[in-house]
């Protein structure tokens, strides 16, 4: 069978494939959120996503249609969270198995709100003026130190503080006010 021609219920493979890198687009960063908050290791994060998005490719065939991808996937994210903590849990016990689902269940209702907190990000990034967008290309972006970037511009380093100061507290009132409506603060 070509990829493009339906498989048993109807749907091509490549349309298969489509939709489910759409839908984990989508939803990546929630994911990545809720695993990182679970265990706090950027290492084992990128690990267990790796390891949860491999889960989900294998049985998103056989488990269509989702409802609910986000959920769908935290909860594939939770059971690879646990094998790993099952896996350490020889070396010592950070939480309970309660705890853990106590965690669990708060950080997938904060993971689920990120997208809209990046999109709230995004717009008021693009507010900023030309040079302080610049500023935190080459601080985040980059990687620059506000030093590096301060030597970079011939500028005081404690002046460039100041100004990464401003910067961010501008973009955090914008977010706040952008989130307030929607009670996510």
């Amino acid at each position: 069978m070509s990829t493009n021609e339906p498989n048993v219920d109807g749907f091509s493979d490549m349309n298969v494939s489509r939709e489910f890198v759409r839908l984990l687009t989508t939803n990546q960063h929630r994911i990545y959120a809720y695993i990182l908050t679970l265990v706090s290791d950027w290492d084992v994060a990128d690990d267990i996503l790796q390891d949860t998005c491999e889960v989900m490719w294998s049985k998103y065939t056989q488990t269509r249609p989702i409802k609910n991808f986000g959920s769908w996937a935290t909860q594939i994210a939770y059971n690879k969270v646990l094998n790993y903590y099952a896996k350490k849990g020889r070396e010592h016990v950070l939480f309970s198995s309660s705890m853990l689902e106590d965690i669990s269940a708060r950080a997938e209702e904060v993971s689920g709100q990120i997208s809209e907190r990046v999109h709230a990000l995004r717009r008021c990034l693009a507010k900023l003026s030309e040079h302080d967008q610049r500023l935190l290309r080459l601080r985040y972006e980059y990687g620059n130190t506000i030093k590096d970037i301060a030597q970079q511009l011939g500028r005081p380093i404690h002046g460039m503080y100041k100004t990464m100061a401003r910067i961010h507290d501008v973009l955090t009132r914008c977010v706040r006010r952008r989130l307030a409506p929607e009670g996510w603060l």
